[in-house]
C-alpha cells in the first residue's frame, strides 16, 4: 500500500518521528539549503504524488531581515514542486511554557497525544491540497466548456435564421 504522498523534512529526527507516527517512508533533504532540489528530485521519481514539506516552525529565531527563514525555505520547497508545506501546531499549553521548543514534528510528538495530532495535522493537509486541486482542476474544466460553448456556431433553423 503506497501513501499518496511524498513526505520530505528538513531533518534526520523529524523524518525518523514522521516515518515512525505515519507509518511509511519519508525523506529527509539533511539541510533546509537543500530542501527545494531534494523535492524536485523527488517529484521527477514521482511524478503522480504529492510532496509534502514537513517544515519547522522557529518563529523564535526570526530576524527582520530574514524572517522565518526555516519557513520560508519550506513554502519555496513546496512551491516549486506544486506540492504542500505543513508545520507542526502545538497545544497553547506547551506554547506557553516552552515557546523556544515548539519547532518540530519531532518536538510535538513529545506532547500529550502526539502522535494522533501529528497524524491530524499531516493527513489534513494532504486533505486541504487535494481538495485545491481538485477545485482548480473544475474550474479549468469549466472555463474550457464555456471557452468551447462560446466557440459553437448559432444554430439556424429551416430557413436559416440563426436561433
Amino acid at each position: 500500500d503506497h501513501p499518496p504522498v511524498v513526505l520530505v523534512t528538513p531533518r534526520v529526527h523529524d523524518a525518523a518521528t514522521l516515518a515512525e507516527t505515519m507509518g511509511h517512508a519519508v525523506y529527509s533533504s539533511l539541510t533546509e539549503d537543500n530542501l527545494k532540489k531534494c523535492c524536485q528530485e523527488l517529484k521527477e521519481m514521482h511524478p503522480d504524488k504529492l510532496v509534502l514539506v514537513a517544515g519547522q516552525d522557529q518563529k523564535h529565531l526570526d530576524t527582520p531581515e530574514k524572517g522565518n527563514a526555516s519557513k520560508i525555505k519550506a513554502y519555496a520547497a513546496a512551491k516549486a514542486v506544486d506540492g504542500q508545506a505543513v508545520f507542526p501546531t502545538f497545544p497553547r499549553a506547551e506554547v506557553e511554557k516552552h515557546p523556544e521548543k515548539c519547532t518540530s514534528f519531532n518536538q510535538l510528538v513529545k506532547t500529550e497525544d502526539g502522535k494522533d495530532t501529528i497524524r491530524a495535522q499531516i493527513n489534513a493537509s494532504i486533505e486541504l491540497k487535494q481538495q485545491r486541486q481538485k477545485a482548480a482542476a473544475e474550474n479549468t474544466k469549466d472555463r474550457g466548456a464555456s471557452k468551447h460553448d462560446a466557440e459553437k456556431p448559432a444554430s439556424k433553423d429551416k430557413e436559416g435564421r440563426s436561433r
